[in-house]
């Protein structure tokens, strides 16, 4: 078992999008708690890491997969041989993290922590760097609003799939979003800035990528979208 305090740690500075004004990124989280040890978990497991933070700091995130990783697991407790966090920030707990994984970089974009691959960022290939059109919704449901997101890429990230219906969950409550334009990542975070208490995934199988947006709380639900990719990966 490792134990990192915090308290004292000085980090570097992230250019962020809302530098100058305070966020909840930099709030002490409550007390101790734990992670999966990021030295040793599995690289398609990165993002279980990633919600582990965001949902003991209840901060909002976005993660994206390397090419070859799927969706990540949730786990609502880490593993007993875990890391030990104490007095640190979700910024700490964050920068740490990939201290250690630095094939990712992340980024704070208007109150979202971002983590992608580092080179996903600057790939015009990626989906989540295509543009996209405006959109708006009032009292929307999140599988029609990232329909419209999809939709609207150009090229068009839309895969025409039958959405399952399900019970009523807390995922499913409805939202006023609209997204002025711009890449389909600013997209994403302004769905989950609409949203509250949620975070957005982007994993990849073959060809084939799929969106999920879910709640922070556990077992709170989530809705799906596959992509269409215009080019493979």
């Amino acid at each position: 078992m490792r134990s990192v305090l915090f308290a004292l740690l000085v980090v570097a500075l992230h250019p962020t999008a809302s530098a100058q004004t305070p966020s909840t990124l930099d709030d002490p989280i409550a007390g101790q708690f734990r992670i999966d040890n990021p030295r040793f978990v599995h690289r398609c497991t990165i993002g279980t890491v990633v919600d582990q933070i965001a949902r003991k700091a209840n901060v909002p995130v976005g993660f994206e997969n390397t090419s070859e990783c799927w969706l990540n697991p949730r786990s609502r407790e880490a593993a007993a041989d875990g890391e030990l966090l104490t007095g640190a920030t979700a910024r700490e707990a964050f920068d740490h993290l990939l201290e250690l994984i630095p094939t990712y970089h992340w980024q704070e974009m208007d109150g979202v922590a971002v983590i992608r691959p580092t080179a996903a960022w600057k790939d015009s290939r990626n989906p989540l760097n295509l543009p996209t059109a405006p959109f708006s919704g009032t009292n929307a449901h999140l599988d029609n609003v990232l329909h419209l997101l999809l939709r609207g890429a150009k090229p068009s990230l839309f895969y025409p799939h039958v959405d399952v219906p399900q019970p009523a969950r807390p995922i499913d409550r409805p939202i006023d979003v609209a997204f002025p334009g711009g890449t389909v990542l600013a997209a994403l975070n302004a769905i989950i800035r609409a949203r509250h208490g949620a975070e957005w995934e982007l994993g990849y199988g073959g060809n084939h990528a799929t969106i999920v947006v879910r709640t922070l709380e556990f077992g709170g639900g989530n809705v799906m979208a596959p992509l269409f990719l215009p080019q493979a990966r």
